[in-house]
C-alpha cells in the first residue's frame, strides 16, 4: 500500500506534537526522524489506502483479509476545502 506525498511528514509532525495543517513535503524526512518516530509512523500508516476508487476498493479488501476486521473506521487527510467537499459526493 502506498502513501501520499507529505503523509510521512504530517505523521512526524503529529508525533512531535507540532501544529497540524497542510504538510510541506520534506524529501530529507528519512534523515530527520529518529527510529522511534519511524517505527510509530510505519505502525500508523501501514493501513493507508491511496488511489482512485477502484484501487482503494481493492486495497480495502486486502486490508480486511489481512486483519480479519469486521469494522472499518475511515479518516482522510484532505487539506484543500473544495477537494474535501468533492469526496462527499
Amino acid at each position: 500500500m502506498g502513501r501520499a506525498p507529505g503523509t510521512d511528514q504530517y505523521t512526524a509532525n503529529v508525533l512531535r506534537q507540532r501544529v497540524a495543517g497542510e504538510p510541506e513535503f520534506d524529501s530529507r524526512l528519512d534523515e530527520l526522524w529518529n527510529d522511534n518516530e519511524r517505527r510509530a509512523a510505519e505502525e500508523q500508516l501501514f493501513t493507508s489506502l491511496i488511489g482512485d476508487p477502484a484501487d482503494v476498493k481493492q486495497q480495502l479488501h486486502e486490508l480486511i483479509e489481512k486483519t480479519d476486521a469486521d469494522e472499518i473506521m475511515a479518516h482522510t487527510e484532505i487539506f484543500d476545502h473544495k477537494a474535501r467537499l468533492a469526496t462527499l459526493l
